[in-house]
């Protein structure tokens, strides 16, 4: 489980549209933040978003699943987290629309007495 910095700049690139977008090195792979909220985990050069009850669905409906890692346990599953379709991966124009979109569920589910964002009803995107 890794991400290579040129994923980490590559997606730093194409999300600054939204803004200052920090990342943190974490468990060989990455954390993408905004305005102090992780919307993000990169694992294996893949991009999970943080999703919510409205926003999963998007995701769902390309086939993707939640983000996983295997302990000596078993398979732990972060369903808060899911993949980001290749074709979205591929498109600059459409991956700030659905990083956004994770930005705003970190946003709404922020502690109580912190600033809350905006919150999105769903992708528009089948």
């Amino acid at each position: 489980m890794s991400v290579t910095g040129e994923f980490i700049n590559y997606l730093l690139d194409v999300l600054e549209p939204l803004g200052v977008i920090r990342h943190r090195r974490l468990f060989g792979g990455a954390g993408l933040y905004y305005d102090g909220k992780q919307f993000a985990i990169l694992m294996d050069n893949r991009l999970y978003l943080v999703t919510d009850d409205t926003t999963r669905s998007s995701f769902e409906r390309h086939g993707m699943l939640p983000f996983s890692y295997q302990t000596k346990r078993g398979r732990v599953l972060l369903k808060r987290y899911y993949e980001v379709p290749e074709d979205v991966m591929a498109d600059p124009a459409l991956l700030p629309v659905w990083a956004r979109h994770a930005v705003n569920v970190a946003s709404a589910s922020a502690p109580a007495g912190r600033k809350r964002g905006k919150f999105v009803a769903g992708f528009g995107v089948t």
